[in-house]
């Protein structure tokens, strides 16, 4: 199981979470963080005194801890979207097929089941489905 590298004092972890909560979502419903990113464009924070990808830092937060060989995935296909509703786990050949178009071809349905038709199409290629993303800015 991987856990984020270091919990800091329960302060530290309040602050984060906070901010996160803070970051309004764009038309899309991604919360895009606009702070320190990695060199692959994942955002980072500093806990405890040790830097974490934020998105895999918020994932286990909120769901526990990340089982082994999966990945959290950005469905919209924005590495500095914080959204929870736009992460699920993949294993890396699933991601890989997922980034493909012949995935995308034959994608019809979102993970809740709504008509891929009603997907929004982001800059990045990814797609959003609009009424899951309604229920995300709630």
């Amino acid at each position: 199981m991987l856990r984020p590298s270091g919990r800091g004092q329960e302060g530290e972890h309040r602050a984060v979470v906070s901010n996160w909560d803070d970051i309004p979502p764009d038309v899309f419903g991604c919360r895009l963080w606009g702070g320190r990113l990695d060199r692959d464009g994942y955002p980072l924070a500093t806990i405890a005194g040790s830097s974490v990808r934020l998105h895999r830092y918020l994932y286990i937060e909120r769901h526990g801890p990340i089982p082994e060989g999966m990945e959290v995935e950005h469905r919209c296909r924005r590495r500095n979207c914080l959204s929870d509703a736009h992460h699920t786990l993949l294993t890396r050949s699933q991601q890989e097929y997922r980034k493909s178009w012949k995935s995308r071809v034959h994608h019809k349905f979102c993970d809740a089941g709504h008509d891929e038709m009603n997907a929004m199409v982001l800059e990045t290629g990814g797609r959003v489905c609009r009424i899951c993303s309604k229920g995300d800015r709630i």
